[in-house]
C-alpha cells in the first residue's frame, strides 16, 4: 500500500485548515490545493471503482440519492439564480466534496477501516490547534489574555467551527481506545475551544457529549458519574472567574446572538420574496448587494445571512429547505432510537448534531472551502456506512473494517456414477 494512499487524509484535511489562516501566503496557496484535492478525491472514487462492500460498482444506499437529487438541484438552480455563474461554481465544489466524502473515504474506511481513518484526522486536528495554542499564544499573548483567541486563523470562529466537530469524535476516540494521547487531544482541543470563546460550538459540543453518555450510562455507569461530576465541577469553577463573564458569557451580546438575529430578519425578507425556490445555490454569500443592503451602513458586519438554515432557504426555498435539515435531524433520531447500542454510531450522529446547531449560527454546512464541511460529511459518510451494511448484513470488525470478501455458500456437486468394471477370471 502506498504511502499518500494510506496518509490520504492528512493531505487531505491540510489545506482547507490552512486555508484560513491568517497569513496571506499560506492561505492562497491552500485556496489552490483545496481544488487539487477536491479532484483527487474524486479521482480515487473513480479509481476504486465506486466500489462497496456487497454492491456493484456504483451501487448507491438511499442517502446517496436524497443528496444527489439535491446536488442536481444546487445545480439546476443557475436557471434562476440572481449569480449563475457564481451558482455553478458553488455546486460543482459541494458535488466534489460530496463525491470525496461518500465514495473515495467509505473506499478508505472500507480498506483500513473507520479507526484508522479517525485517528488520522483526530490526530491532525489536534496537532494543527496544538500548533495554534503554541505558537499563536506566543506572536499575539494579548488575545489569550484580553480577547478571543484565533492565534493563526483569520477568525476565533474558525477555531469553533472546527472544534464543535473535532471534540465530540476526540472524545468519543479517547472513550473507545483509553490512553494519553488521545487525551491530550481531547485537552487541546477543548481548550482551543476555551480560548476562542465560541458558545454555538460549546452547546453543539456538550449536547454530543450528552448523547453519548445516555449511551454509555447503561454499560459503564461509574464512568458516566465521573466524567459528569469532573465536567460539573470544571464548569462550576470557570463560570466563578471574570473569564467566563468576559470571554464566554458576553452578556452585552448574547441576546442577539453577537448582532446574528439582525442578519436572520435580513434572511427572512430575502425568503419572503422567492419563498419557493429561493435566488439559486449558494446566492447567500451576495445575496445582500443583491437587493442593496450595505452592512456597514447597518453596523452590521458578517458573512451573508450569519445561518445554513436561513441561508439554505434563501438558495433553494423553504419547502426544499425544511425537507433538507428535517432528513438529517430526522437521521440522527432514528440511530439515536433504533442504534443506540453502537457506540461508534452514536459518536457519529452526536458529532453531526453539534454541527447542526452551529448551523444555527454559522452558513457552514453547504460551504465545500471550509474544514467544517468536509469534516461534516465525513461524519456523515461514516454514519450512512454503518446503518447501510447493517442492513445489508455486511460484518465489520472491532475497528469498523471489513472483516474479508464475503463467501459464498458452498455449491454441492451432484455424485458422479462410479461405474465398476467386471474383472475378468483368472
Amino acid at each position: 500500500m502506498s504511502f499518500c494512499w494510506r496518509y490520504f487524509p492528512v493531505f487531505y484535511v491540510l489545506p482547507f485548515l490552512l486555508a484560513t489562516s491568517r497569513v496571506p501566503a499560506i492561505a492562497s496557496v491552500s485556496e489552490i490545493l483545496r481544488w487539487a484535492v477536491l479532484l483527487a478525491g474524486c479521482g480515487i472514487a473513480v479509481w476504486a471503482g465506486l466500489s462497496r462492500a456487497r454492491s456493484k460498482p456504483g451501487m448507491m444506499c438511499s442517502a446517496d440519492w436524497i443528496m444527489l437529487g439535491y446536488l442536481g438541484l444546487f445545480l439546476l438552480s443557475a436557471a434562476w439564480s440572481i449569480d449563475s455563474n457564481y451558482t455553478i461554481q458553488r455546486a460543482i465544489s459541494m458535488c466534489l466534496l460530496y463525491g470525496s466524502a461518500m465514495w473515495a473515504f467509505w473506499s478508505y474506511a472500507d480498506r483500513l477501516s473507520e479507526e484508522y481513518l479517525m485517528r488520522l484526522i483526530v490526530r491532525t486536528l489536534g496537532v494543527v490547534l496544538g500548533i495554534n495554542l503554541v505558537v499563536g499564544g506566543l506572536l499575539y499573548p494579548g488575545e489569550l489574555l484580553a480577547g478571543r483567541f484565533q492565534g493563526l486563523f483569520s477568525n476565533p470562529n474558525n477555531i469553533g467551527l472546527l472544534a464543535s466537530l473535532a471534540l465530540p469524535l476526540a472524545a468519543g476516540h479517547w472513550l473507545r481506545n483509553r490512553n494519553r494521547l488521545n487525551f491530550s487531544i481531547v485537552m487541546v482541543i477543548g481548550l482551543s475551544l476555551l480560548a476562542c470563546s465560541t458558545r454555538s460550538a460549546m452547546i453543539g459540543s456538550a449536547f454530543a457529549g450528552l448523547l453519548v453518555l445516555s449511551t454509555l450510562a447503561g454499560r459503564r455507569p461509574a464512568w458516566v458519574i465521573t466524567i459528569v461530576v469532573s465536567l460539573f465541577v470544571s464548569g462550576f469553577v470557570i463560570s466563578q472567574t471574570d473569564f467566563f463573564e468576559e470571554k464566554i458569557l458576553r452578556e452585552e451580546t448574547i441576546s442577539t446572538g453577537s448582532n446574528r438575529t439582525f442578519f436572520w430578519e435580513l434572511g427572512e425578507d430575502y425568503t419572503d420574496k422567492r419563498p419557493w425556490l429561493g435566488h439559486g445555490f449558494a446566492t447567500d454569500a451576495v445575496i445582500n448587494e443583491h437587493y442593496g443592503v450595505v452592512l456597514k451602513d447597518l453596523k452590521l458586519r458578517g458573512y451573508g445571512v450569519m445561518s445554513s438554515y436561513h441561508g439554505m432557504a434563501v438558495q433553494i426555498g423553504r419547502p426544499l429547505t425544511y425537507t433538507f435539515f428535517a432528513l438529517l435531524w430526522g437521521f440522527i433520531a432514528w440511530c439515536m432510537i433504533s442504534r443506540w447500542r453502537d457506540l461508534r454510531l452514536v459518536i457519529y450522529v452526536g458529532t453531526l448534531a453539534s454541527g447542526l446547531i452551529v448551523c444555527i449560527f454559522e452558513s457552514a454546512i453547504y460551504s465545500a472551502g471550509n474544514c467544517f464541511s468536509f469534516l461534516f460529511w465525513v461524519v456523515f459518510m461514516l454514519a450512512v456506512r454503518r446503518v447501510h451494511y447493517r442492513n445489508i448484513r455486511v460484518n465489520l470488525n472491532r475497528n469498523g473494517g471489513l472483516l474479508g470478501k464475503p463467501r459464498r455458500a458452498p455449491v454441492r456437486a451432484r455424485p458422479v456414477p462410479v461405474r465398476v468394471m467386471p474383472t475378468s477370471p483368472v
